[in-house]
């Protein structure tokens, strides 16, 4: 019943008097596993039939082979986590198992491939194993070492369901924060540090676990460096990514990763990638820049926001590296889907009721709902617009806000608005709820899924004024659940919403404006409401359009398969 084994802690002794801090930090690691006051302290967990027990890995001398495989020149190689995992598997099993055999059992093992990586601690190279639960023999899971010039150790786990085979890098110091980028506005510090931590990760983790992928994809400016490392002496040379190719997918170019260039230094990488075809920017670090240049293909999430990067309006620098690109026919636009198992109106368990295309009637319940749940009164005479967004430039609310209060002191319509931004636009908001408390209601903050799903179930119309949109999925979401959206044609909004039009009723699915001004912006709401109220049936097909529209994967993921075949090429 013995299937698995966790090693949980891995502390190497020191005699520090005899070796300096600064000795270790050097990276002679091999030479202090000829010392016999070099010894090994584990605490391990077996798995029997899925129950966890701890088995007693006492303090122990250095094995043989532990000791040989750190002396030996290769080491670098990773000769170093085969004899120790093979160490500890064997202690914990109480018996010698077949060489071939360490490979299928699941690992809590120390990597090491880089002695460097001790810095200047020298008394503990490994971290207690994770507790969750985890389908024995289904993952493999290792702490192994980062080389960046802090000489960093990360940690990867698995994904929480087995059939999903993902791992997720762990570092506290750089990713265990209350928020992603930045802290009461403040952008922190040090992340040109942490993204640079995670694209060297994630290569060596391909390293690590003898990957060797044909497809290396990087998502955004987050990972770009990836594309970089991938053509750089660091990693070409290695075996193991002779065939790998790189698509680097830009969800949306108005943000780069522009860093001051004193920076390279802690990539690896020399300043020779410091130039105009790879990572420089007007004189300093442009991450998404490089990973342009350096990718195999360039993938956008709609076709037109692909064409509208490319002009200097739309491209925030970066349109002649993108057009240099698309000449090479290295540019691609694929819209993305939604997940429909999660967007699903029939089947969509944070809704009051559910409701499909064919029947409407759940559809009634949320909308009561929702005037409820912003206090509005529960009216159905009346149109009932929603917004959930970002107060951010992109999204165009400001020119909403502008000329909100001309719709609500003139028009008998209601609005519902779930944002969270700019401060003085939310200030506003808030004066125009208080003011117009049966027409507005106002939620502050991050809309979590049952706010989210209510919200596009229960509202008439969605609104997306959007300066630029790279895709957008809540005109989707919206769609799918039969609540018409209003947007700007730009990007995907373009490509996914058909603007009304009664000679092409059979395929229109929403109302467009071109012009973002107050005016504009304001008579297409009108316009949409006018719709509502004395062209019902027009209403009612536009709906059953939207609904009856596939949004999914499906529609994109063959683009995808032709792409990374492209990349071959």
């Amino acid at each position: 019943g013995r299937s698995a084994v966790l090693t949980a802690m891995h502390h190497i002794h020191i005699d520090l008097e005899t070796y300096s801090d600064v000795d270790i930090a050097k990276g002679g690691l091999y030479r202090y596993a000829q010392s016999p006051a070099f010894e090994i302290l584990l605490i391990g967990y077996a798995i029997d039939d899925g129950e966890t027990r701890v088995v007693d890995l006492t303090r122990s001398p250095m094995p043989a082979e532990f000791r040989a495989a750190l002396t030996d020149p290769a080491y670098i190689k990773h000769a170093y986590n085969a004899a120790f995992e093979w160490y500890c598997l064997s202690r914990a099993l109480g018996a010698a198992l077949p060489s071939d055999q360490w490979r299928d059992v699941m690992l809590h093992a120390l990597y090491c491939g880089y002695p460097a990586s001790l810095g200047g601690a020298g008394r503990a190279i490994g971290l207690p194993a994770d507790k969750r639960k985890m389908a024995a023999g289904k993952a493999l899971i290792r702490t192994f070492c980062v080389p960046q010039k802090s000489g960093a150790r990360s940690r990867v786990y698995p994904a929480d369901e087995p059939e999903k085979w993902a791992l997720f890098i762990e570092y506290n110091r750089f990713f265990d924060r209350p928020k992603l980028y930045d802290w009461d506005g403040r952008e922190y510090a040090d992340n040109a540090q942490r993204y640079i931590f995670l694209c060297r990760a994630a290569m060596e983790l391909a390293v690590n676990f003898r990957l060797a992928p044909d497809v290396l994809h990087a998502n955004d400016w987050h990972a770009a460096l990836c594309c970089v490392y991938l053509r750089s002496a660091l990693y070409s040379g290695n075996e193991q990514f002779r065939r790998t190719r790189s698509v680097l997918t830009i969800h949306n170019i108005g943000y780069q990763g522009n860093f001051d260039k004193g920076n390279l230094y802690w990539t690896g990488l020399g300043w020779d990638y410091f130039n105009h075809l790879c990572l420089e920017f007007y004189d300093r670090l442009n991450f998404l820049k490089g990973g342009i240049m350096c990718a195999d293909m360039v993938s956008t999430v709609s076709p037109t926001y692909a064409q509208e990067i490319l002009s200097p309006g739309y491209g925030f620098g970066l349109d002649g590296a993108l057009r240099a690109r698309a000449a090479e026919g290295r540019l691609r636009g694929i819209l993305n889907g939604i997940d429909t198992a999660v967007w699903n109106p029939a089947a969509d368990r944070n809704l009051p009721a559910t409701f499909s295309a064919d029947k409407l009637e759940g559809k009634a319940v949320c909308r009561r709902a929702l005037q409820q749940k912003f206090g509005l009164p529960v009216r159905e005479d009346v149109p009932l617009f929603a917004v959930i967004s970002r107060l951010a430039y992109q999204k165009g609310l400001d020119v909403f806000a502008f000329g909100l209060e001309e719709l609500l002191r003139e028009c008998d319509y209601q609005f519902v608005v779930v944002t969270s931004g700019e401060k003085d636009i939310e200030g506003y908001l808030q004066y125009l709820a208080q003011k117009y408390p049966q027409k507005f209601g106002l939620y502050l903050g991050y809309a979590g899924e049952p706010l989210a799903h209510l919200t596009e179930a229960g509202a008439d119309m969605f609104l997306m004024p959007s300066r630029y949109e790279p895709c957008g999925l809540n005109q989707m979401y919206s769609m799918a659940y039969g609540t018409l959206p209003v947007v700007r044609h730009t990007g995907g909004l373009a490509d996914t919403v058909i603007n009304y039009d009664p000679s092409t009723l059979d395929r229109s699915t929403g109302f467009v404006l071109w012009d973002l001004n107050a005016a504009s912006l304001n008579n297409t709401i009108r316009w949409a409401a006018d719709t509502w109220r004395n062209r019902p049936g027009d209403f009612a097909k536009m709906r059953h359009n939207g609904m009856t529209t596939d949004f999914s994967w499906n529609r994109t993921a063959t683009e995808y398969e032709k792409m990374y075949l492209d990349a071959h090429l």
